[in-house]
């Protein structure tokens, strides 16, 4: 009988471990295929980007300067600059319009900050632009799953779910970028897991694992900057959103309810007012160390600056005497209107499912405030970089594919949109209920406002599908043109030109 009774205790123990992973995966099978089948999209469209388009622009720079981090350990760029059998494995001539002598000392510099260059620079030397890419389209899934998962945890619907997974594939700067030797698609990565740390994981996290959140979080806003400096605002922004939270969880603790419990047995209040205080130093800890990594980071780059550019900020390829200029605000508005409405690069006319981004903001703030809040900040932390081209006459989206200066906001204005869709689905399913079950009523009875703006949405999505499906059949002819959008004149059939030329392209 022991016998048995041990065999059958053996049984329960090892039947569970041996279908734990099954079980696992059974669970999380959503997450998973929204990971796996996101990497595939990306990955399949960066291929077509490399074997397509060589490396342009700003790319065989931010090359260099990582062959020049990772092989010569250094950031100075003179050797690479003179070696042909060096630079030639980027550029067809001396990249001399690339570097500058900023201080006329004689030390070639690119006027990027190197995180970035010494990232693409290790990848490029283990895998080459492959690797490169297979790297940025895994940031890239995770930043799919990631906005699934906090949209599923927001709506608890998964028809929003797929929905915002969706508007984020057909987004064309996200799907182009990924495969472009930029920094965008891992700073998206960044903003978006402080996103997540900063609403989600902080304000669970109890004592060690508070400080460690916090410590995460001043790492990813320390380490923002060096990918580009233009990232510098939102990493005050994460670190400023992050001690708003510690604040509010520091005062809800020093003002909890007290407990019939505690106010009759005093031993057990003092106990609790000793944990208050406990809480307390873990959350002035906490953001103490919040802002320390941060502040040294700043003050590395600064030092940085000065000893490279002569100047306590980074520059921006070109010399310090003509990098700024008297204000201009024309030029950037300029700038901002490229951005969106540009026919050629902006953003609305090769994803008009963006145009519902406000009404979806506006859903979003009615429905959860301090998400809506965060994701404006996010926004605004992303865009206001661009603000210095009042001042910056270099700064200029250049000859680049669509949309280039919005990747890094993709996945919050899909949220934004996907946050309208959710409070127009219930409706619209009904509607399609009523509908297929012939409950005899017609369609302007079934309509309203909400129904409407969720078949706009569903339009529109469908119409950012088509328009990303289509470019990538032809990515060189994505590029700005003199005479106007290559593609559409192309591919008439294809893309109204009637739409484009709403954006004055003819």
């Amino acid at each position: 009988m022991d016998e048995l009774r041990d065999a059958a205790n053996a049984a329960s123990i090892t039947l569970p471990r041996s279908w734990r992973m099954r079980q696992w995966i059974r669970r999380n099978r959503w997450p998973l295929g929204v990971f796996f089948g996101t990497l595939f999209i990306f990955l399949i469209a960066s291929i077509n980007l490399i074997i397509n388009l060589h490396i342009t622009g700003d790319e065989p720079a931010y090359l260099l300067q990582g062959y020049a981090i990772i092989h010569l350990h250094t950031v100075e760029m003179n050797r690479v600059v003179s070696d042909p059998q060096i630079y030639r494995q980027f550029f067809n001539h001396a990249p001399l319009d690339r570097v500058y002598d900023f201080r006329g000392n004689g030390v070639e510099m690119e006027a990027y900050l190197p995180g970035y260059a010494a990232i693409i620079g290790l990848l490029y030397a283990l895998g080459g632009r492959f690797l490169i890419v297979a790297v940025q389209s895994i940031a890239a899934a995770l930043t799919a799953l990631l906005m699934f998962q906090e949209t599923d945890r927001l709506w608890h619907s998964r028809a929003v779910d797929v929905f915002v997974t969706i508007a984020y594939l057909s987004s064309l700067p996200a799907l182009l970028f990924a495969g472009q030797l930029f920094p965008s698609t891992l700073a998206t990565l960044v903003g978006m897991v402080a996103f997540v740390l900063i609403l989600r994981v902080l304000p669970a996290a109890q004592g060690t694992k508070r400080l460690i959140t916090a410590a995460g979080i001043g790492l990813l806003a320390a380490l923002f900057p060096w990918l580009h400096v233009k990232y510098a605002p939102l990493a005050l922004l994460i670190i400023a959103a992050a001690l708003v939270q510690l604040f509010l969880l520091m005062r809800a603790s020093t003002h909890p309810q007290p407990a019939v419990s505690s106010l009759a047995n005093p031993a057990k209040e003092a106990s609790s007012e000793v944990a208050q205080q406990a809480r307390a130093g873990v959350a002035w800890l906490a953001a103490g160390i919040l802002c320390l990594l941060p502040a040294i980071s700043f003050l590395l780059i600064a030092l940085y600056s000065h000893h490279y550019f002569g100047t306590w900020y980074p520059q921006y390829r070109a010399d310090p005497s003509t990098s700024y200029a008297s204000p201009d605000i024309g030029h950037m508005l300029l700038i901002y209107q490229e951005m969106f409405l540009d026919g050629q690069s902006g953003l609305i006319p090769w994803a008009p499912l963006m145009l519902l981004v406000p009404a979806g903001l506006i859903a979003l703030a009615r429905y959860h405030l301090k998400v809506a809040i965060i994701t404006l900040l996010w926004i605004f932390g992303f865009l206001v970089a661009f603000a210095s081209s009042a001042v910056a006459p270099h700064v200029n989206q250049a000859y680049a594919l669509p949309a280039r200066f919005t990747v890094e906001c993709q996945p919050f204005f899909a949220l934004c949109v996907a946050s309208l869709f959710a409070r127009c689905w219930p409706s619209l399913r009904t509607t399609f209920t009523k509908l297929t079950q012939r409950h005899g009523m017609s369609l302007s009875q079934l309509v309203n406002l909400r129904v409407a703006f969720g078949l706009m949405c569903l339009l529109l999505l469908a119409v950012d599908i088509w328009f990303t499906l289509v470019g990538q059949t032809n990515l060189g002819a994505l590029y700005p043109n003199a005479r106007g959008i290559t593609l559409a004149m192309r591919l008439p059939h294809s893309l109204p030109l009637w739409w484009f030329s709403l954006f004055s392209v003819h």
